[in-house]
C-alpha cells in the first residue's frame, strides 16, 4: 500500500486528485455564505472575549488594589503613573496572545475554530495542497490579519479607528468574488469551505 499524502502536501505521487483551484479535495459544499462566517465570528468572539475579560478582570483588580488610580481633582482626569502603563501593556499583551493562540491553534490543528466547526465550515488555502489543518505560518498570519485590531486599540489616535478593522473585514465577503475572501483571507492567500 503506498503511503498517503501528509496534511500539507499534495496527494501521493500517482495519485493525482482534482478539486477546487486544481489542489487537493474540493470542498463538499463550495464556498461558505456570509452569514455562516458571521455566526460562526460571534460563536468565536464569545469563547474568546469571556476569557480575555476575566483575566483582565482580574489582573486589574489585582494591580489596582495594589496601586489605585489617581484622579487629578481639577480635571477629573486620570493621572497617568508607571503602574497604570505597565498594566495596560500587560492586559495588550495578554489579550494578542489569547485570541492569536486560540485562531492560530484552532486552524493549525482542525483548520477551522470552534465556531466555524460548529457551522460546519473550514479554512483551506486558496491555492496548493490541502490537508486537515493549516500550515503554522499560514494558520498565525491568517489570526494576526483578523485580529491586528486588538492591540491596535491600545494605541493612541489609532483607537479611534480600529474598531472599523473587523466590521469592514468581516464584510468583505459580501462583495468579494468569486471566493468571497475576508481581508484576513486575502492576506494568508486562505479561503472558507462548506464541509
Amino acid at each position: 500500500m503506498p503511503p498517503g499524502p501528509h496534511p500539507h502536501q499534495g496527494p501521493a505521487q500517482g495519485h493525482a486528485q482534482s478539486g477546487y483551484g486544481g489542489y487537493g479535495a474540493p470542498p463538499t459544499g463550495g464556498i461558505a455564505e456570509w452569514w455562516q462566517r458571521l455566526v460562526a465570528r460571534i460563536i468565536d468572539a464569545v469563547i474568546v472575549f469571556v476569557p480575555v475579560f476575566l483575566v483582565n478582570l482580574l489582573l486589574g483588580s489585582v494591580l489596582l488594589s495594589a496601586r489605585p488610580i489617581l484622579i487629578d481633582p481639577e480635571t477629573n482626569q486620570v493621572v497617568p503613573s508607571g503602574s497604570l502603563v505597565a498594566m495596560t501593556l500587560l492586559m495588550l499583551v495578554i489579550s494578542t496572545v489569547i485570541v492569536l493562540l486560540y485562531e492560530g491553534l484552532c486552524l493549525m490543528k482542525w483548520g477551522a475554530t470552534v465556531g466555524k466547526r460548529a457551522l460546519g465550515l473550514r479554512v483551506v488555502p486558496q491555492r496548493g495542497p490541502r490537508g486537515v489543518g493549516l500550515p503554522p505560518g499560514t494558520s498565525f498570519l491568517r489570526a494576526l490579519a483578523w485580529w491586528i485590531y486588538v492591540p491596535l486599540n491600545f494605541v493612541p489616535v489609532v483607537s479611534w479607528f480600529s474598531w472599523l478593522w473587523p466590521i469592514i473585514n468581516g464584510l468583505w465577503p459580501l462583495w468579494d468574488r468569486p471566493d468571497r475572501q475576508s481581508l484576513n483571507d486575502k492576506i494568508a492567500r486562505t479561503v472558507v469551505v462548506r464541509g
